[in-house]
């Protein structure tokens, strides 16, 4: 995970206090949902009340950015004011985002880009091609089932969302498919495989979401036992799927 920036600790507060609550601002609260320790809290804060500070700084400075903005935008008061309801008021939101289909497709871009950035890692790491599989299973695999079952529910009517999902599982099955072929598959064997493999993940997310991760990994060593029956004994399957 890249090292966390001073904005990148006070857009989680923020976060926090909207929707948990000032009671929830606390160092050890945050740093479990940062999924970082407490030394990156100190490299950018003196202490929780620096934090605190900063934060509301950084709040009041993004207000002021806002009506600054509008008061030295054309039109009439009252389209101003307009203007400034929807900036301030809501949250700011389109000052960010032209409309909702806007914000879906940056959200989505978004997770398009995590997804990537740890198979470009597992790309890039040393290793035999099972070794990068199975770091590729515990990075990419192993996140919040809950996440990816809700996006395919909502690309069943979205088209914007039905965009990413298609092109992140093109991408998924493309790369677990070369590293099965670097294994020494030939490309159809490592294409049908990657696919299996796959399309079994997919089918434990939305089984499982809302059970522990020891269920979902009882059910993939099962499937490579059953791997191991037909013959594919070189082919290792170990992924852990998080609870939802």
């Amino acid at each position: 995970m890249a090292r966390l920036t001073k904005e990148d600790w006070l857009k989680k507060g923020l976060q926090v206090l909207t929707t948990k609550g000032y009671t929830n601002l606390r160092l050890e609260y945050l740093c479990e949902q940062l999924e970082v320790t407490r030394g990156s809290f100190y490299h950018h804060f003196d202490d929780l009340n620096d934090y605190v500070d900063k934060m509301m700084a950084h709040w009041e400075d993004n207000s002021n950015h806002i009506m600054d903005n509008v008061a030295a935008s054309p039109g009439a008061p009252l389209e101003r004011l307009s203007q400034l309801q929807r900036d301030v008021f809501n949250g700011s939101f389109y000052h960010h985002f032209d409309d909702l289909n806007d914000y879906v497709d940056k959200m989505m871009a978004y997770w398009e880009d995590n997804s990537n950035h740890i198979m470009d890692n597992v790309a890039a790491s040393p290793g035999a091609p099972l070794e990068r599989l199975s770091q590729l299973q515990r990075d990419v695999f192993n996140i919040p089932a809950r996440l990816e079952v809700v996006l395919r529910a909502w690309a069943t009517f979205n088209k914007i969302v039905l965009k990413y999902i298609r092109r992140i599982d093109r991408k998924r099955i493309g790369f677990i498919a070369e590293l099965y072929l670097e294994h020494g598959l030939s490309q159809e064997a490592a294409d049908t495989t990657a696919k299996i493999e796959y399309a079994t993940y997919i089918g434990v997310q939305n089984l499982y979401f809302m059970e522990a991760r020891k269920e979902a990994e009882a059910l993939y060593y099962e499937f490579e036992r059953i791997l191991i029956r037909f013959g594919k004994d070189k082919i290792g399957l170990r992924t852990a799927v998080k609870k939802g």
